[in-house]
């Protein structure tokens, strides 16, 4: 959505710039200073500028389409995006190791595999009490009360106290012949634990390739939106000169177009390489288990 809106902006631009030169030729060609083909071409020029502009708010309503349905919005009308403001040094990407420690501290991944691992530990702890004596105590109170209907019985209170009783025992196991099946338990339970702390070993190694994959690619994202700021303002630059050329009569609608075009095309490409750069920042964020604020 903010490449698209950028996009817009562009063909916009575009218009603008194409708009005002058939408004400068056709004055022109009213005195004589410019001819029909001259403007014929430049009106040709704003007429596919216009098809651009026309491509753009389309692929941008539609971006916004999918998003409003993505957060199932009754209707996309009124709904909008806020473009953030990006530099290129208004960002820090920190380093792979850093960001990797805070990352361990706080990715779900991570502490699931530690979690599983630490059950390892009471399953052996478990296994290894089998190998123990145990002693067990019991206890029990009871009374009864019986009639008989030929006979008289002896009162209810009098039958309660004659007829209590209590026990209380004790009982003493000592493991002696499942030595092995006790041993076997442990061993499992042991290689489990082996199993997991290989698992979670394995799930930082491969948390640790994706961070630094995102911090290289983040560095690179950066270099590249550097790059562009320089390239947008060289071609800027270069169509301003070639359009007063073009004004004065020193340049002909070819080259006029061609710098224009360039300029553009720069334009587009700074707004992809400031989003891309974004996107690569926010996800080393993500890594950081921080907010993902724009």
């Amino acid at each position: 959505i903010l490449y698209n809106m950028e996009l817009l902006d562009v063909a916009r631009n575009q218009v603008s710039i194409d708009s005002l030169q058939v408004e400068r030729l056709s004055a022109m060609e009213l005195s004589g200073k410019a001819s029909k083909v001259q403007v014929a071409q430049q009106k040709a020029a704003l007429g596919q500028s216009r098809l651009s502009e026309t491509q753009a708010a389309n692929s941008l309503r539609l971006s916004l389409l999918d998003l409003s349905q993505l957060l199932e919005l009754p209707d996309p009308k009124g709904f909008s995006v806020v473009r953030p403001e990006v530099s290129v040094d208004g960002l820090l990407l920190g380093n792979p190791e850093e960001i990797y420690i805070q990352a361990v501290a706080s990715k779900p991944s991570i502490q699931a595999e530690q979690f599983r691992l630490d059950a390892t530990e009471y399953s052996i702890k478990n296994a290894k009490g089998a190998r123990l004596p145990s002693l067990m105590a019991s206890g029990g109170l009871g009374t009864n009360y019986y009639t008989m209907s030929s006979h008289s019985s002896n009162p209810f209170a009098d039958q309660i106290k004659n007829n209590f009783s209590q026990y209380l025992g004790l009982s003493l196991s000592i493991p002696i012949f499942s030595g092995f099946q006790t041993r076997n338990q442990i061993r499992s339970a042991e290689l489990t634990r082996t199993n997991q702390m290989l698992q979670l070993e394995n799930t930082k190694k491969s948390l640790y390739k994706e961070i630094q994959q995102t911090y290289y690619n983040a560095v690179a994202a950066q270099e590249k939106f550097r790059a562009s700021l320089d390239a947008e303002a060289s071609a800027k630059e270069s169509y301003e000169l070639v359009l007063a050329k073009y004004e004065n009569g020193k340049a002909n609608i070819t080259e006029f177009n061609e710098a224009r075009d360039n300029f553009m095309e720069s334009e587009s490409n700074l707004a992809r390489a400031r989003y891309e750069f974004l996107f690569s920042a926010k996800l080393l964020d993500f890594y950081r288990g921080q907010k993902l604020v724009f």
